[in-house]
């Protein structure tokens, strides 16, 4: 694959495509790496991704699904809707709804009648529906996809959310629940 020769005298300006896993491989440098992108459309286990920058993840969550109920779905539920509980069946929830029981497993559309999966603790990524800034107070957006979250300039006895990365409009940020 060109990252090592074996004899501890690495290659450079090698460029790595594969659709294979790659095992057991390191890479060193003694002076700085510049302009690397890794892409992993899997996972990275058994190991650790370390950044002295800033590491930008554009989907799912690094800290696993968190704590998970499951409930049938009242009516049809995509992946990353803030949901409600009415009785024992979840439904979207609406924009002003004040208190989310969660988020449904983002990546999973659930059809009215299924089991939807509801994250009710942990990290996950929504929508930002304005400007937000790392650290700030979101609350749940109005967004027509019912998946996004607000800065929280006012609660109004909302529920608030702690925002772990920043985002313009349209981006990815990830919130704790």
């Amino acid at each position: 694959m060109g990252i090592t020769d074996g004899l501890g005298g690495e290659e450079v300006n090698q460029t790595v495509t594969t659709t294979e896993v790659i095992s057991g491989t390191n890479v060193y440098a003694t002076t700085a790496v510049t302009t690397v992108d890794v892409t992993a459309t899997g996972s990275v286990a058994g190991g650790q991704l370390e950044s002295s920058n800033n590491v930008h993840l554009s989907a799912g969550s690094p800290y696993g699904k968190g704590i998970v109920v499951q409930m049938s779905a009242r009516s049809n539920i995509s992946g990353g809707m803030f949901v409600i509980a009415s009785g024992n069946l979840a439904l979207a929830a609406p924009a002003s709804t004040k208190h989310p029981l969660g988020v449904a497993e983002p990546g999973t559309d659930v059809a009215s009648g299924g089991t939807v999966n509801i994250i009710t603790h942990g990290i996950v990524p929504v929508v930002a529906e304005g400007t937000i800034a790392i650290g700030a107070a979101a609350i749940m957006g109005a967004g027509a996809a019912q998946n996004c979250v607000l800065p929280a300039s006012s609660t109004s006895g909302l529920r608030t959310f702690s925002t772990l990365d920043a985002g313009g409009s349209g981006a990815t940020v990830f919130i704790a629940l």
